[in-house]
């Protein structure tokens, strides 16, 4: 199946094809393509199209606006992702506008069922904040392929969308931006999302001996292991372990006091972050009373987002640290 515009030759439109509830691309390859690159099983290519860079990350914080503010000049939600994210860049053919590649893709993705979150095209409202997506998209871009990135460099805004799509009882979310540049040349950039949680990376619970002896020592010490799903403040069932030593230390210790402190990275909005940190913080508090009979007396709970960082935000590895629970002496 190759929907699209009324206007544009089925020939010449992003191909999806609709099978058994699944998203099954038709592949275009092309000589001119990146060694080792190749189109996504879910969405392929404007036809003629040139895919000039791929990423594919198994576990990354993807902050997906949701909505702009009334004038358009900010965004105004997000929603933070965590999961796998496949990026690729294709350069439309020459004679192709980026209007024409946009409405492709929107007019496909439509077809195929997939729920449009958010869309922007040049001369609405919503302009600005596009090119501060443009701009985000530049920036990153521009460090592993700067000839990508120029078609990003111009001024005027992009057209953006983004779509959530449910196939095979998994969620994931696509967004693509069409943009032109130096040169004359159009640009399309897709990011496929797949939320998932993180696999713990051999993260053991902390006992209840080394909870006590790090507030002994350092006055703090950071939780890993009470875990949450992405952008939600549910405590998730394999995090009783952990609650469970929390609790214990509070029991042989009946003098302490301590704050819970909810902490994220750096990704996202960052009141958007503030928010969620401290109704992590109020579930775990509200979990050790109820649960475990903690006097609610001894706890409070507090979100920091992410003003106190113990690692660098510049790395997966380094965010993964910086999303953590905290136990603090008062």
């Amino acid at each position: 199946m190759r929907p699209g515009p009324a206007s544009a030759p089925v020939t010449r439109i992003a191909r999806l094809a609709l099978a058994a509830a699944a998203l099954v691309a038709c592949h275009a390859a092309n000589a001119q393509d990146r060694a080792g690159a190749a189109d996504s099983p879910l969405i392929s290519r404007y036809e003629g199209s040139r895919l000039t860079y791929q990423s594919v990350e198994s576990f990354v914080q993807v902050a997906l606006p949701t909505s702009y503010d009334y004038k358009g000049q900010d965004l105004k939600q997000t929603l933070s992702l965590e999961g796998a994210r496949e990026r690729r860049l294709y350069l439309a053919p020459a004679g192709h506008t980026p209007l024409e590649i946009q409405r492709g893709y929107v007019d496909a993705l439509s077809a195929a069922g997939a729920k449009r979150i958010l869309s922007c095209e040049q001369g609405q409202a919503c302009t600005f904040a596009a090119m501060l997506i443009k701009q985000k998209a530049r920036s990153e871009l521009h460090q592993e392929h700067d000839a990508g990135s120029r078609a990003f460099d111009h001024q005027e805004p992009s057209y953006h969308a983004s779509f959530q799509l449910e196939r095979g009882g998994r969620t994931q979310y696509v967004t693509v931006m069409s943009s032109s540049g130096s040169g004359g040349v159009v640009g399309t950039l897709i990011d496929i999302v797949t939320p998932r949680a993180a696999d713990g990376g051999g993260v053991k619970v902390a006992d209840a001996n080394a909870i006590a002896q790090a507030l002994g020592t350092e006055g703090k010490v950071a939780i890993y292991g009470v875990n949450f799903d992405t952008g939600k403040a549910d405590i998730r069932p394999d995090s009783k372990a952990q609650l469970a030593e929390m609790a214990r230390t509070l029991e042989r210790h009946a003098e302490l006091k301590v704050f819970i402190v909810g902490h994220t990275d750096n990704q996202g909005d960052f009141d958007a972050n503030m928010a969620l940190s401290q109704k992590r913080a109020d579930a775990v508090v509200a979990v050790l009373v109820k649960d475990y009979g903690i006097a609610g007396s001894r706890l409070r709970a507090a979100g920091d987002a992410n003003t106190a960082p113990v690692a660098s935000n510049a790395s997966e590895e380094g965010r993964a640290r910086n999303r953590r629970v905290e136990m603090v002496i008062q």
